[in-house]
C-alpha cells in the first residue's frame, strides 16, 4: 500500500484487506508509505514524496508484490491517474478504486476493480481468493493491461504539447490550437 495522502477509503480499504488477509494466513498488507501504518504518528510517517521521481519509485516499490492497492483520490469523471500505471509497470495486479473510466483505458481482465463490490470487505475477500488461487492469480497478471492505446497515449503523455497529440474524440488539445 503507498500513498502520499491518507483519505480515509484508502485507510479503510487497507485495513479491511490487512485484516482479511492475516486471517486467511497470508501475512499482512505492507505499507510502503506514510499511510497504513498505524503504529505511528502522523507527524512520524514519512512528510513527503519520494523524490523528484517519485512515479519511477511507485513502480520499484510494487515491483516486488503481486498486488498493489491504487485508490484514486476520488471519484471523478474521466479522473484516471498514475496509480494504476504504476501498479502495471510494477509488474503488480492493481487493486484499483476509481472512475469507471479506468474501462476505456485498460482491460477489466488485468486488475480488479474495488468499485464492482458491494462493500470494501466483499473486494477484500476477492482478493484473498485471487492470492490463494494461482489460476486466478496468473489471468489478472497475465491479461493485457490496455485496451484503448489511444485514449491512453492522451492522458497519459507528458508530451502533449510537443506532439500535438488530439485529445480522444477529436478536437484541439489544451494549449495545443493555434
Amino acid at each position: 500500500y503507498l500513498a502520499y495522502r491518507c483519505w480515509e477509503h484508502r485507510e479503510r480499504f487497507y485495513r479491511t484487506l490487512d485484516n482479511l488477509a492475516r486471517g486467511a494466513g497470508l501475512g499482512g498488507v505492507d505499507a510502503l508509505s506514510r499511510c497504513g501504518n498505524t503504529s505511528a504518528t502522523e507527524a512520524q510517517r514519512r512528510p513527503a514524496r519520494y523524490s523528484r521521481t517519485y512515479m519511477d519509485d511507485a513502480a520499484l516499490l510494487f515491483s516486488g508484490y503481486r498486488f498493489a492497492i491504487v485508490f484514486e483520490n476520488r471519484l471523478s469523471f474521466r479522473y484516471v491517474t498514475e496509480k494504476i500505471v504504476n501498479a502495471f509497470l510494477g509488474g503488480a495486479v492493481p487493486i484499483y478504486w476509481g472512475s469507471p473510466f479506468v474501462f476505456r483505458l485498460f482491460s477489466p481482465a488485468s486488475f480488479i476493480y474495488v468499485n464492482a463490490f458491494p462493500d470494501f470487505e466483499a473486494a477484500a475477500r476477492h482478493v484473498v481468493r485471487v492470492a490463494q488461487s494461482p489460476g486466478a492469480y496468473e489471468a489478472y497478471a497475465s491479461a493485457a493491461p490496455l485496451r484503448n492505446t489511444t485514449a491512453a497515449h492522451w492522458l497519459f503523455s507528458w508530451h502533449r504539447r510537443a506532439a500535438r497529440v488530439p485529445p480522444p474524440g477529436g478536437g484541439v488539445a489544451p494549449g495545443g490550437g493555434e
